[in-house]
């Protein structure tokens, strides 16, 4: 049995969960004083609420006279404080199994905590992005969203990751390490949120189903893990493993006690391996002693490296190559899990210079091209459609005007192209280096060289078809 006293109109959420004493009082059992604490009076510790169990205790014959245990009290305190004094009848509890398994029986569904704990983590995230921090914020952390898989206060992996109603926090903790810390700790922090110090009593503690899910599908040495807005993470670090380091020899291993037989064979024999003399060639020269470091508290604790002491320690760090692992950019990976992450643009790749083309001599003389136009009717040719005025002579000029027609041109516009005129079968037989020109296109060495030397003059400006004859009439083609 208890006797608490508690602040009725308390200025601060401390004084609403626990139970505080005014600066001054006095309590009595009947008349007799129990307890007092003077005013400004220090103390080691804030006194606890007053053990009244062992004033309950009374002789039977004590109950007669005076059947009922009055309990009063007198207070020192200020005009404006209200206090209130009750005896509470309290069952200790000595483990926390009945407490964990209250906490888990009052908690809604896992789809609706799931709900408003991915709604929680979408606010908290856009309200902490790094990348949004203003020139203004100088002060304020730009490291990206996390969520650690350590219990704060038990430094283990969380188990049953729980916050405060009140928290807004994206950090959770762990339920069961949370209740055996809240029954040794000071009054002054007990049923705070060991991350944010708001009030967590155990009936406003909210089992986190978006952490409970991270711990469950992330691997056992995953500590911490990046958080975007939408509900996706990343396993941001790791924890390696402790080796077992059991296989190794100790030198500071007590040695194995000896059986019965050989304690009695040693008592039988004490004292002659020291009277008894040894022949010199079994004597052997006194070895000096081997200093042996007794072992340092500070190397007591088990290191995380392997120890390179024993035989099997050495083969094994022989036979596993060492990995140097890249430390990892979490602002890099969370804004690529944010998908705000942009890639560099590469540079260009420098573009081969293409080869020069072939500039094509332009044909001035010879056939005309296939799909060239006739400079007359501007048809578009054939090939062997045509020929063009020109040739090239031996200082490398070309002669003539270039100019295209088509065979029906040819025959048809007479004055234009003048006296001198050629036919497709008479074209053909010259072979490659055939060439034709308009007669006032034409030198006197260009007429000798297309009519040949022996050819009259009188007859040089007709072509050897064209020679009159008493079947054709002049002036005709010989296919007209």
């Amino acid at each position: 049995m208890e006797v608490r006293c508690l602040r009725i109109d308390a200025p601060e959420w401390r004084f609403e969960q626990q139970h505080s004493w005014p600066s001054g009082i006095s309590l009595f059992v009947d008349d007799q004083r129990v307890m007092k604490k003077v005013p400004d009076e220090e103390h080691d510790e804030a006194p606890g609420p007053f053990d009244l169990t062992r004033y309950t205790l009374r002789h039977p014959l004590s109950l007669i006279s005076n059947p009922n245990l009055r309990v009063s009290a007198a207070i020192s305190a200020k005009k404006t404080e209200s206090w209130a004094l009750g005896i509470l009848l309290v069952e200790p509890l000595q483990q926390v199994e009945p407490l964990f398994k209250q906490v888990i029986d009052r908690q809604a569904s896992v789809e609706e905590r799931m709900e408003l704990d991915l709604q929680r983590v979408r606010l908290w995230v856009m309200a902490h992005r790094p990348d949004r921090v203003s020139k203004k914020d100088t002060l304020r952390c730009v490291e990206p969203p996390v969520l650690k898989l350590m219990d704060c206060t038990s430094l283990m992996r969380i188990e049953k990751a729980v916050r405060g109603d009140q928290c807004e926090h994206l950090q959770c903790f762990d339920l069961e390490a949370y209740l055996h810390t809240m029954r040794s700790i000071p009054p002054k922090h007990a049923w705070c949120c060991p991350v944010c110090d708001k009030p967590a009593p155990i009936h406003q503690l909210r089992l986190d189903a978006f952490a409970q899910s991270v711990i469950t599908e992330s691997a056992s040495n995953v500590i911490e893990v990046l958080v975007a807005d939408n509900g996706k993470w990343e396993v941001s670090a790791t924890e390696d493993p402790m080796e077992d380091d059991s296989s190794d020899e100790n030198p500071f291993a007590p040695a194995a006690p000896k059986t019965q037989e050989q304690l009695q064979a040693d008592l039988m024999n004490l004292g002659r391996s020291a009277f008894t003399p040894q022949p010199a060639s079994k004597r052997q020269p006194p070895q000096p002693a081997k200093a042996v470091e007794a072992p340092s508290k500070g190397n007591r604790e088990r290191s995380r490296s392997p120890r390179r002491s024993g035989k099997a320690a050495e083969a094994k760090a022989a036979a596993t190559p060492t990995v140097e692992e890249q430390p990892l950019d979490k602002m890099l990976a969370w804004r690529k899990l944010q998908g705000i992450h942009q890639e560099p643009e590469k540079p260009p790749e420098p573009v081969a210079p293409e080869p020069p083309k072939e500039v094509k001599e332009e044909i001035r003389f010879g056939w005309l091209p296939e799909g060239k136009q006739c400079s007359k009717c501007e048809k578009i040719v054939v090939e062997k459609g045509g020929v063009l005025c020109g040739r090239k002579r031996k200082d490398g000029s070309i002669g003539g005007c270039s100019k295209g027609y088509c065979w029906k041109c040819m025959n048809k516009w007479k004055d234009e192209v003048g006296k001198i005129r050629t036919t497709k079968s008479e074209f053909s037989e010259l072979g490659d280096d055939a060439w034709w020109m308009h007669e006032k296109c034409m030198t006197k060495e260009d007429k000798r060289l297309y009519f040949g030397e022996d050819d009259d003059d009188e007859d040089i400006g007709k072509p050897k078809d064209m020679e009159e004859s008493d079947d054709e009439p002049s002036g005709m083609f010989a296919w007209e």
